[in-house]
């Protein structure tokens, strides 16, 4: 016991992660994605109300420039006199000051002319295009259709917003207003996601994300399930962590307790031996608790030190047959029959004992299985390149935890169970290139089948 205690003073203490504080808020992207958007919305809706503004005033002028025409053509039609009467009718009627200038200079306004816009028709009527704008005032003149001259029309345009017209105000309003909307609603999109991510991500603290995470399939879709992958990986590497530190402890416990077990069992079993001519069921029940406790030291030994399989070639049945004449004073005390179904020999390359042990370990929960007695069937096929044995219960079967739990160390429903006889036998197996299979049968009881191939001896 003392190299016991001295393992466990010399065990390191376990490590903890310290993760760092779950990331809340996420308002510095939002804003990094809303504020460029809303700067390309207002942008784009300036643009497009600026043109629409353009395109309107253009159509304004057109039309000032048909209502001069049709003026001027009304003046040659009826020849009548340029006078500031008749300017004063065509601006009541037009709703613009209208004016006529001739190649003399000379200028006749209707009323609301000042001087610098009276000046300003003068420039127009000089320019090529017939147009001369000054302030918040601009002038257009067109040929008149009867003499030398010109006829102008007065504009004045009050503001900016007046300039553009209700019509463009709106349309501006209009886009600004969606645009500010469709940027909010993208940049929530794409920001509350990943602040959902960045919440759970730090700790893992999730079960599973939210499958409107999940199901996306952009790249933020991607990025969750790469994200619950990786917990699931984690959570896989963190159980390998536990179980690798528990079976570290347990070949601690098992190499400090060995030599102090080993030595009276060895000698318990040696008694009983001496016993079994004069006392036979006697001895056979001390020598089979005698190698059950050789059996569990050399089972946590084997946990502890893994090794290589030592194959002879051999028969299979031979050694399963006396392995169960040698549990029969058991089997008659929990009242369980065992039925054998094997043919009268396998050669196999195998670890005798090793597989034996397994074996027992199998007959052993299966015992556990009926604790009201029942029947223990174990079959052996030999199949094309492989053997298979079953060890079939008439128990209860295994739960659906225990099915997806199978073989997992130190996991076990039976009471006081340590969880480490199919972990065993799943280890023995494998180590012969095998594979073991665990199922519920459909009238009651389970089966565990053991898969070996007949692999030839080394030469």
């Amino acid at each position: 016991m003392a190299k016991l205690s001295h393992a466990m003073k010399k065990r390191p203490p376990q490590s903890t992660l310290k993760l760092p504080a779950t990331v809340k808020g996420g308002g510095g992207l939002f804003l990094g994605l809303l504020v460029p958007l809303l700067f390309l919305v207002l942008v784009t809706a300036l643009i497009g109300s600026l043109w629409t503004a353009y395109l309107e005033r253009r159509d304004q002028l057109e039309r000032f420039r048909e209502t001069l025409r049709g003026n001027a053509a009304l003046v040659a039609s009826l020849n009548l006199p340029i006078s500031e009467r008749l300017m004063e009718n065509f601006s009541l009627a037009v709703g613009q000051p209208i004016g006529a200038v001739d190649a003399a200079g000379s200028s006749v306004f209707s009323p609301g002319w000042d001087g610098p816009e009276r000046e300003l028709a003068l420039l127009a009527c000089a320019d090529e295009a017939g147009l001369a704008r000054q302030g918040a005032s601009e002038v257009l003149a067109i040929p008149r259709g009867q003499g030398p001259g010109f006829l102008v029309i007065l504009n004045r345009r009050e503001s900016w917003s007046a300039w553009m017209g209700w019509q463009t105000g709106l349309l501006f309003g209009s886009l600004l207003l969606l645009g500010g909307l469709f940027a909010f609603g993208l940049a929530r999109r794409l920001v509350n996601p990943l602040v959902a991510l960045a919440e759970r991500a730090p700790g893992m603290d999730f079960e599973s994300l939210p499958a409107s995470l999940t199901e996306r399939g952009d790249e933020l879709g991607t990025l969750a399930r790469a994200l619950q992958q990786a917990r699931a990986e984690m959570l896989t590497e963190r159980d390998k962590r536990k179980q690798s530190e528990r079976l570290a402890m347990l070949g601690q416990i098992a190499t400090g307790l060995a030599h102090e077990i080993k030595n009276p069992a060895a000698a318990i079993l040696v008694r009983a031996q001496q016993l079994e001519e004069s006392h036979g069921a006697e001895a056979n029940s001390i020598r089979y608790e005698a190698e059950e406790i050789l059996s569990l030291v050399n089972q946590w030994m084997f946990i502890a030190r893994p090794e290589s399989p030592r194959r002879r070639t051999g028969d299979l049945i031979a050694p399963l047959r006396e392995l169960s004449a040698r549990l029969e004073p058991v089997l008659g005390f929990r009242q369980v029959s065992l039925e054998l179904d094997v043919p009268t020999s396998i050669e196999l390359h195998f670890d005798q004992q090793r597989l034996m042990q397994a074996l027992r370990n199998l007959i052993d929960n299966g015992l556990a299985a009926m604790p009201g007695g029942g029947k223990l069937r174990i079959s052996v096929v030999q199949g094309e390149g492989r053997v298979e044995v079953r060890v079939a219960d008439g128990g209860q079967g295994f739960s659906e935890e225990a099915l997806s739990r199978f073989a997992e160390p130190f996991y076990s429903e039976k009471e006081g169970g340590m969880g480490l006889g199919l972990t065993l036998a799943q280890g023995v197996v494998e180590a012969h290139g095998g594979q073991i299979g665990v199922e519920n049968l459909k009238l009651g009881g389970a089966v565990v089948t053991i898969f070996l191939p007949q692999m030839k001896a080394e030469p």
